[in-house]
């Protein structure tokens, strides 16, 4: 991993070339509880379903921006191609 990370941020140091690190979070409208004492019931008043609101980011490693698409559908390829050209306009790779 050295060998092929290790270039590409020296890289990235000197602006010939862009690095991001790219992770999706995936929010969930309702209360899910960690752990519950073991021969004690609890409940917790929360909303009906299980609706998501998914977040796509991006962090460039040199200069620390953060880019980001979000929706109710699913995290996939479209989504993935929807935040590239978010970026291709804003670091000019077009």
């Amino acid at each position: 991993m050295n060998s092929v990370l290790l270039p590409l941020k020296d890289s990235a140091k000197r602006g010939a070339d862009h690095l991001f690190f790219v992770d999706a979070t995936h929010f969930i409208h309702r209360v899910h509880p960690a752990y519950v004492w073991p021969g004690k019931r609890v409940f917790i008043k929360a909303s009906s379903g299980k609706r998501r609101y998914n977040v796509l980011r991006s962090l460039d490693f040199a200069t620390k921006a953060v880019s980001a698409t979000a929706s109710y559908t699913c995290i996939n390829a479209t989504s993935a191609i929807d935040l590239l050209n978010k970026l291709l306009p804003e670091y000019d790779l077009c």
